[in-house]
């Protein structure tokens, strides 16, 4: 398997975990072993591991993997709406859809809120320099203190 197979089948893996399946049955279903089966979970859990990352890549990662699950759970319903044969189950299965429709929508970051952050990242990046800048400024003005300080020698004194 390349790569990207390896990354489908580890995404597949997880998914039906997610939706509740047994590993035996995972592995059954896919013609793989348990062990196979628990490897690929906890690979794709150690690479969503909250350690080493900053706040920005955890929020993003947390909000694609609730995206994801909310647009796995409106499939289902839309499926649940399409083999429903009565009213009744055709509605609960509507409501469904719209309230996973709802939970994607209160998802979505604020404009708001986004240009806000993008301003205090230019702000922070700006700073940044400045204080760099500070630095090199005080660190000038020592030397030139420093050069004040020492008589210049001239070739004709001993």
């Amino acid at each position: 398997m390349n790569t990207r197979e390896t990354q489908q089948r580890r995404t597949e893996i997880y998914r039906l975990h997610l939706m509740g399946a047994s590993q035996d049955d995972i592995a059954s279903s896919l013609h793989i072993d348990k062990a196979a089966v628990s490897r690929h979970i906890a690979a794709v859990r150690a690479s969503g591991s909250w350690t080493g990352r900053n706040h920005r890549q955890l929020y993003t990662d947390i909000m694609q993997e609730s995206c994801d699950a909310a647009r796995l759970s409106m499939s289902k319903a839309w499926k649940m709406y399409e083999d429903a044969e009565s009213p009744g189950d055709r509605t609960m299965a509507l409501g469904r859809v719209q309230a996973g429709i709802k939970l994607v929508l209160d998802m979505r970051p604020d404009l708001e809120a986004l240009w806000t952050q993008e301003a205090l990242d230019f702000v922070r990046s700006r700073q940044d320099e400045a204080l760099a800048m500070r630095e090199r400024v005080e660190q000038l003005e020592l030397e030139r203190a420093l050069e004040k300080r020492v008589l210049p020698v001239s070739p004709n004194s001993s």
